[in-house]
């Protein structure tokens, strides 16, 4: 399934502050893309992103350094599953495509 799909679709799409900031900055960078998006575009998108019904946006709890901090020493993650482990902290179920 497109990714383009997946967030427009009927399901779920959790996305972080972060990865919002992160998709502006490389969608609109000259270097990453022969022909960028313009901010306005890039920022369009952002905003039918977050206007979707089917979009949480996650944001980090009171407890959420306690709970990183268990997942990341109990689990022993390191390198890439740091990040696994800090999508978990936020205690959401998040489908992972490569």
């Amino acid at each position: 399934m497109a990714r383009d799909a997946i967030i427009r679709g009927p399901i779920c799409f959790a996305s972080r502050g972060r990865t919002i900031t992160a998709f502006l900055r490389i969608s609109t960078n000259r270097r990453a893309f022969a022909a960028p998006l313009s901010t306005k575009e890039a920022s369009s998108i952002v905003t039918e992103w977050l206007e979707r019904p089917q979009t949480i946006l996650l944001t980090p709890g009171e407890k959420h350094w306690a709970v990183f901090q268990k997942l990341l020493e109990s689990g022993q993650a390191t390198g890439p599953l740091v990040m696994d482990a800090h999508l978990l902290g936020h205690n959401r179920i998040i489908m992972r495509t490569s």
